[in-house]
């Protein structure tokens, strides 16, 4: 079964959240955000010039979902998407 606020699903609204969130810090253009309920996969089309540059991504979008209150069971970073 399929949470539904109206005919816009939860996770598609989250999605939305979380897509406005990244696309205002990574830039317009930047971001795709794909899932259901629990999961997302988010792209961003940058890329980390180290593995200690990745990291910094990756808690960089953490800190923004927290910061945001979104809340996501998991997903997957891809950056240069």
């Amino acid at each position: 079964m399929v949470e539904t606020l109206g005919e816009i699903t939860v996770a598609a609204q989250r999605n939305r959240m979380l897509k406005r969130v990244l696309r205002a810090h990574f830039g317009k253009g930047k971001v795709r955000v794909r899932g259901h309920s629990g999961t997302a996969t988010i792209k961003i089309d940058a890329t980390p010039p180290s593995i200690k540059n990745r990291r910094e991504l990756e808690s960089k979008v953490w800190d923004l979902i927290n910061k945001n209150n979104i809340e996501i069971g998991s997903f997957g970073i891809n950056f240069n998407a």
